[in-house]
This record gives C-alpha cells, sequence and structure tokens, in this order.
C-alpha cells in the first residue's frame, strides 16, 4: 500500500467514514490515476480540475444545482461517465475560483436507469 493510500484511509477513519465510503472514495481516486496514466500523488490541483471538467464535458454528463445543502457556496452534483466506463455522482462546491470535491460514489441501481432514460444511453 502506498504511502498517499496509508494517509487518505486515516484521514477518512479519523473522520468517521463507514468502511465502504472509504473504499468507495480510494477507487474514485484510483480511477482519476488511471485517467492520467500516472500516480494521483503526482497530480497538482489543475490536473484534479482539469478531470472534472472531463467528467463534466462528457456528452453523457449532466450537471444538476445543489442548492439545498449550503447557503455559503455554490454546489453542483456531476452525474457522468468516468475513464474506467463507471457512471459515477459527483458533488462539488465552488467558492470563488475554488473546486472542491465533497463527494464521489457509483451510481446505484435507479439513479443509472433515471441517468440513461435522460441521455438516450
Amino acid at each position: 500500500m502506498s504511502e498517499l493510500r496509508r494517509r487518505m484511509l486515516t484521514d477518512l477513519r479519523i473522520r468517521s467514514y463507514a468502511e465502504r465510503t472509504q473504499e468507495i472514495y480510494v477507487g474514485r481516486v484510483a480511477e482519476m490515476a488511471v485517467y492520467f496514466n500516472r500516480s494521483p500523488q503526482g497530480l497538482s490541483r489543475e490536473d484534479v480540475r482539469g478531470y472534472l471538467r472531463h467528467l463534466k464535458e462528457d456528452p453523457l454528463s449532466i450537471t444538476l444545482d445543489d442548492p439545498d445543502h449550503s447557503s455559503t457556496e455554490q454546489r453542483f452534483l456531476l452525474l457522468g461517465r468516468a475513464a474506467t466506463d463507471r457512471l459515477l455522482i459527483v458533488a462539488i462546491a465552488k467558492r470563488d475560483d475554488a473546486v472542491r470535491i465533497i463527494s464521489a460514489r457509483l451510481m446505484t441501481r435507479r439513479e443509472r436507469r433515471a441517468h440513461e432514460q435522460q441521455t438516450g444511453r
């Protein structure tokens, strides 16, 4: 296990994230590494922003407002396909010029069906 993965898991455990959530977060970081074909440790903030743009610009992606979760920052849900061909929901927050990933997870079966109906695939 890499030092970066060990630190990430430690941080998630300190925050009391469920074991399945930890697995999903580590998996999403791994998918981002596959997209860039290099270790996440070598990725910059700009790389992460580029990955979010990739998810957002996918012709099958959908962006939804998420106003119910914050009154101090803009929040959005990105629904799209990752580089590994998995359908994801990524919650992001935008404050000034900063974009922050709140969470990322696989779509549920019901969410996948709704996404496929909306995108025609």
